[in-house]
């Protein structure tokens, strides 16, 4: 878990985010469908799910409103285990190599980034 945080925090420090507090949290395929058909309304299992703590019109609109600590909250991300070690072997990837990756996609999510059309794929 060390290296996972670790990790987290080098993410946060090299995108101007440091010292900001953002929830990771390990989750089972079920509990991930459930949270992915309550919040995106599509009933399947998925790698990762973000909830950001602010609301944002624009990305990175916040960040230079946060006054206090309780400001400094990216959000939660929520990634399903199984998934992902699954995803690593059909795909002849390592875990270590790729959880990095998903970390960066769901802190972009919680900075306010989306790609839900073309041209907001980053």
């Amino acid at each position: 878990m060390r290296c996972i945080r670790r990790q987290i925090v080098a993410l946060l420090d090299c995108s101007g985010y440091a010292g900001w507090d953002v929830g990771v949290h390990f989750v089972d395929n079920h509990r991930i469908q459930q949270l992915n058909h309550q919040y995106r309304l599509k009933d399947k299992p998925t790698d990762i799910l973000s909830f950001p703590f602010h609301h944002t019109k624009t990305p990175e609109d916040f960040r230079g409103h946060a006054t206090t600590d309780d400001d400094k909250n990216l959000g939660d991300m929520f990634l399903a285990t199984p998934y992902i070690v699954h995803h690593c072997r059909s795909n002849n990837e390592s875990l270590p190599a790729h959880l990095p990756v998903l970390f960066t996609h769901g802190l972009c999510h919680l900075m306010g980034y989306d790609h839900e059309l073309d041209d907001d794929f980053l």
